[in-house]
């Protein structure tokens, strides 16, 4: 359990406020959240939770966005959305909570220190997000994964595009003009220099030069789709 005054959680949230994120923070609102968790399923939007914001935690390169579910029955969820309004999961916890600090989201312990300073236990995040599984007061807690959009980025990756809607690279048929003739190649694009692009054979496993002028339209506007 970390011990935090109320003087060092300010002076920690003013530093986490005027920092400069490198992209523009993207706050989604409770009732966004409301629609994010009904469509990860039931498991993550249980009857009449009630829903807080907490606050943002900035990473070197990002934010994670966290909110604060208060089941009915008892009990809460720290829920994660991180800067692309993809909800990621939550842990499940007796303990409220109630704020933020540089690397860490408080939960509020329901005890105080000796000068009546309110104790916390922590949550840390890395750069990567939340932990698989943490422990408070010893109990160890697993993070409940939203494997619905675990099923969309492992589709999306099968579909040879990135989570961000780029093309990557995959192997396919290429139609190559030697000698007047169009010869078919099932290869995977590796790069392209000084006129040629280097395309790795599925068969062999080897990599040779072709030149982009040999290549089909249908090639040359892949080439440009993987640019941009």
């Amino acid at each position: 359990m970390k011990k935090t005054s109320r003087l060092i959680l300010f002076a920690l949230l003013a530093a986490n406020v005027a920092a400069v994120a490198g992209e523009k923070k993207n706050v989604p609102s409770t009732r966004e959240i409301e629609t994010l968790l009904q469509t990860a399923g039931t498991e993550h939007s249980p009857e009449k939770m009630r829903i807080n914001k907490v606050g943002s935690l900035e990473t070197e390169e990002s934010y994670y966005h966290i909110f604060s579910g208060s089941l009915r029955k008892g009990g809460y969820r720290v829920i994660f959305v991180d800067n692309s309004e993809n909800y990621l999961g939550y842990y499940a916890t007796e303990y409220e909570p109630v704020d933020y600090e540089e690397d860490a989201i408080l939960l509020d312990s329901g005890e105080s220190d000796e000068d009546g300073n309110m104790d916390y236990y922590s949550i840390f995040v890395g750069i990567n997000g939340p932990s698989e599984k943490i422990s408070i007061d010893g109990i160890p807690i697993l993070f409940v994964k939203n494997l619905k959009l675990e099923e969309k980025a492992a589709k999306a990756t099968t579909e040879g595009k990135a989570t961000d809607g780029s093309i990557q690279p995959e192997y396919r048929e290429w139609i190559i003009t030697h000698k007047g003739k169009k010869i078919p190649v099932r290869a995977i694009y590796v790069k392209q220099s000084k006129g040629n692009v280097f395309l790795k054979s599925e068969a062999k496993g080897i990599t040779q030069p072709f030149s982009l002028n040999a290549l089909s339209k249908e090639d040359k506007a892949y080439l440009k789709e993987l640019e941009q």
